[in-house]
């Protein structure tokens, strides 16, 4: 293996995160792997960009979701999307071919170590395009917004892991985000504001009607495969007249999620805790971003908030000679 130092006694400069000092352990999880990581979800947002929906004129294509962000949004962010979308809409295919490849130049970068700096600037940008633009911030702003439907957003998220992965320093610390550029209390923080805050649109009256969630469920079903479809209307019954309890639940369990990681002694339970509801809301709720529709733009949050809880995760190290981040 060529080292740091070899290569910039050769001339040539080491990559980011190339060789790291020698510790005598080395960690099962590295940011490394997490860049990579990130690096292939960006891949699949790219290519369900180039999916033929995307391509179709007018309402009948990846227009009308983003037209329907306009509707009971505040006016300011009406007027921004709507003159985006007139702007796109003269222009589909080009505009949507030129979202596809940028995303898939940000995956590039992300896999290639010597470009993974520009890399993570141009997703942290790209994604707070799309944040705006393509989500209605989250759609946070919509009625019956929670965090199992999708809320606060891929994108933002996206950006949080893209400011926990940059390569500020060693990573010789027991997390990998606290090496990050929002340092440790910084990036713990961001998990317990995001968590906290979406838990807060629980409270809203929308999502307390008896039905709020089993007609989310029920309407979300179709189009789905069928073992998603009936998924989908099996949890809608079974959660029938019971949406304040779903709210009431959601809310508390959240709040723990946000709460557990500022505190020593909760931190890996909050974490494994938000693993775990993350991926049920990923599945039941979203329906893994709805990609086998033929009309998703991303796998929604659920890869994402695990993708930070890992980010976060204090790690455990096994007796090695050399450690690689």
């Amino acid at each position: 293996m060529v080292t740091a130092q070899e290569q910039v006694t050769s001339g040539h400069p080491p990559p980011p995160d190339a060789d790291r000092p020698t510790t005598g352990r080395r960690r099962w999880l590295t940011r490394r792997h997490l860049q990579v990581a990130i690096g292939l979800l960006w891949l699949l947002d790219g290519a369900l960009q180039f999916q033929p929906y995307m391509f179709k004129a007018g309402a009948d294509g990846l227009l009308g979701p983003l037209a329907e962000n306009t509707m009971g949004r505040p006016n300011m962010l009406t007027d921004v999307i709507g003159t985006a979308v007139n702007q796109f809409g003269a222009h589909q295919a080009l505009y949507n071919s030129c979202f596809a490849a940028i995303q898939i130049l940000i995956a590039i970068g992300l896999l290639w170590r010597r470009a993974l700096r520009p890399a993570l600037a141009l997703s942290v940008a790209w994604a707070l395009v799309v944040w705006v633009l393509g989500e209605a911030l989250g759609q946070m702003t919509a009625p019956q917004a929670s965090t199992p439907f999708g809320a606060p957003g891929a994108a933002l998220l996206y950006i949080l892991a893209a400011l926990m992965l940059w390569p500020k320093k060693d990573d010789v610390e027991p997390a990998i985000a606290d090496a990050g550029l929002l340092g440790v209390r910084g990036s713990r923080w961001a998990w317990a504001a995001v968590w906290g805050g979406t838990a807060l649109l629980e409270l809203e009256l929308a999502n307390h009607s008896p039905d709020s969630i089993s007609a989310q469920l029920a309407h979300q079903a179709d189009g789905q495969l069928g073992l998603l479809a009936a998924l989908d209307r099996g949890a809608a019954h079974l959660l029938a007249g019971h949406g304040v309890e779903v709210a009431l639940g959601v809310l508390v369990v959240q709040i723990f999620i946000a709460q557990g990681i500022l505190r020593g002694p909760t931190r890996r339970l909050a974490l494994g805790i938000g693993i775990g509801v993350a991926l049920v809301y990923w599945v039941v709720a979203q329906n893994f971003g709805g990609i086998f529709t033929g009309q998703a733009t991303d796998p929604n949050s659920g890869p994402v908030w695990v993708l930070l809880a890992l980010l976060l995760w204090p790690r455990r190290t096994c007796a090695m000679n050399h450690e690689k981040t």
